[in-house]
């Protein structure tokens, strides 16, 4: 058996790059993303530690159980789940460097191969969580970039470009856990996934596959208030927004018309652009306890207006001033804008649930005036039936005229409040301040950050 080089031979503690990739956890609320790209397979309990390779019997810190690779949008994310997972940072079989999670990804059309592994991916503890991807072939191991390792508490997963492996079109794998109890090679607990075979008398790796490379049909970006962007699904990789000063933080991310780029705004109005999305002004004149809360792209991409607190309307590039709250008491600050699915008129939405309307925007209901187990923090136009959903912190869904309800998460126990609420295929998609994600919708769940917080909050969701 050769198993996962960087784990069966000497330690090596590599750099770690941040990487942004989807981290899946949350609850699935819709049809999940297409299997086509995505493949899991099980492990047998105990079948580890194969004679003449390990002297300390099985451990369940050890012993895979499952494993997983994805292929998606140019991300590999692989990952696996052990009986007795145990948190690297307070393992000190971890801690010392020696033991660790690994994967072997064979490129050249192996399903077993004698050896024949192309690239090895390790992960192990070395002051935090570090991983990388090393050339496996020829004389050497030659790391070819960092990955993305986490930790949720159950599985282990790393994520990286397929570039830095030259973006094959499919690839085989299996996943390797070595748990090292002492300084020799023979204090572990070592195991495969799938279970490896004898050939001719010799153990020898199976890699599974294929696992080809898809694209998905959706995505979706999340914004965190320090102006980090994560996408999803065919959502654009972009820059996230150099938001700098404790004056200001990030408020709203806002979808080019084609989707192939994006604006982030922040508290004081400053527009940040990405991918095809243009500047076409910004920090707008604001008052005393005033600030920018949301965005609103026209239908064609060359203008946008920025929305206050306070209900003013800023408009910019080719956006028209349709009106807005100027001078009038407001029960509650105005916290998310839209404008209609033809652009010819906008939306307002204030804490208390009032709805203010402008240009073609009809007047459907609001939830002013009316007890709410939590504050609204969305709206989403539904242009199929001209009417719109708003939603409460607690994950309540409202409907007004012809918007179909589909379902909530009100009454249901939220790790985290609700934060926003786009429109989303039949439906609409919610998320959550530690980027949990809700899916009410005919359209793929492509991913989360609700198993893995940022450290700063989210604070928006757009559709591509």
């Amino acid at each position: 058996m050769t198993g996962n080089r960087a784990l069966r031979g000497t330690c090596v503690v590599v750099a770690a790059t941040a990487l942004v990739a989807a981290s899946i956890g949350v609850v699935v609320l819709a049809a999940s993303p297409a299997a086509a790209s995505t493949q899991s397979i099980t492990d047998p309990v105990g079948d580890d530690c194969h004679p003449g390779l390990c002297d300390v019997g099985p451990l369940p810190q050890g012993d895979v159980i499952s494993a997983s690779a994805d292929y998606t949008d140019g991300i590999i994310t692989l990952s696996l789940a052990v009986l007795k997972p145990t948190d690297p940072s307070r393992d000190p079989n971890w801690a010392n460097g020696a033991s660790g999670a690994g994967w072997d990804i064979g490129v050249t059309g192996e399903t077993v191969g004698l050896g024949a592994v192309d690239y090895s991916v390790t992960m192990i503890y070395a002051g935090g969580l570090v991983a990388s991807v090393s050339n496996s072939a020829g004389a050497g191991d030659i790391t070819l970039c960092s990955a993305s390792p986490t930790f949720d508490g159950t599985t282990y997963q790393v994520s990286f470009p397929a570039s830095c492996i030259g973006s094959p079109p499919q690839f085989w794998w299996e996943a390797d856990m070595a748990y090292r109890t002492g300084p020799s090679l023979f204090d572990e607990t070592f195991d495969t996934a799938p279970s490896e075979v004898q050939i001719n008398g010799v153990w020898t790796e199976m890699l599974t596959g294929p696992v080809s490379a898809v694209t998905a049909t959706t995505g979706y970006w999340m914004l965190g208030t320090d102006g980090s962007v994560y996408p999803f699904g065919n959502a654009l990789h972009g820059p996230s927004a150099p938001i700098t000063g404790a004056s200001a933080s990030a408020t709203h991310i806002e979808p080019t018309p084609d989707g192939a780029g994006y604006w982030v705004v922040d508290t004081l109005g400053h527009v940040f652009t990405a991918g095809d999305a243009g500047f076409f002004g910004g920090s707008p004149p604001l008052g005393d306890a005033e600030a920018v809360t949301s965005m609103s792209a026209t239908t064609t991409g060359n203008g946008y207006w920025l929305f206050t607190s306070k209900g003013r309307v800023f408009p910019f590039g080719d956006a028209k001033f349709l009106g807005d709250m100027s001078g009038v008491r407001l029960n509650g600050p105005v916290i998310d804008s839209v404008r209609t699915p033809s652009g010819n008129g906008y939306y307002m939405v204030a804490q208390d649930g009032g709805i203010f309307t402008f240009g073609d925007a009809r007047f459907q209901g609001s939830m002013g005036g009316q007890h709410l187990n939590g504050p609204v923090v969305g709206i989403a136009p539904d242009a199929a039936s001209g009417g719109y959903w708003l939603v409460g912190s607690d994950g309540g869904i409202f409907s007004f005229g012809g918007a179909a309800f589909h379902g909530s998460m009100g009454g249901s126990q939220l790790n985290r409040p609700v934060i926003g609420v786009v429109a989303y295929g039949n439906g609409y998609l919610m998320v959550g301040i530690d980027g949990g994600i809700f899916n009410f919708s005919d359209q793929p769940f492509v991913g989360s950050l609700g198993a893995n917080p940022p450290a700063h909050a989210i604070i928006g969701v757009a559709v591509t």
